[in-house]
């Protein structure tokens, strides 16, 4: 795996993933203790049972909790990516000497094949 032979790339994956984990935690608790409640109550209000409603409201929480973490991790993630390639780039080209963008995307196509 590129990332265990590269300590470069360690930082670069690893702090969107821990942002993203961090805000995961951050959400689940934030809207289970914010935002479940009310949904709660105006589920209530439409006459459906106070079971049903508490349980479309604990299933709706989890899907947004389980929704902000993805964007907060899309819009790290892509703002990483060109430095991600830039860091196996220059790896690339310090193990291999000298290196064209064509050769080196050639390279990556047949690894990965």
């Amino acid at each position: 795996m590129a990332i265990c032979g590269t300590p470069a790339l360690w930082c670069v994956i690893v702090a969107p993933l821990l942002v993203a984990f961090i805000a995961s935690i951050v959400s689940i608790v934030v809207l289970f203790s914010a935002a479940l409640y009310p949904q709660a109550q105006a589920f209530i209000a439409i006459p459906i049972g106070s079971g049903w409603a508490w349980l479309i409201a604990v299933l709706l929480t989890i899907v947004e909790s389980a929704v902000a973490p993805l964007v907060v991790f899309l819009l790290m993630f892509s703002c990483v990516q060109d430095k991600i390639f830039m860091v196996v780039f220059a790896a690339a080209t310090n193990n291999m000497g000298k290196m064209d963008v064509r050769t080196f995307t050639l390279n990556m196509e047949a690894e990965q094949c």
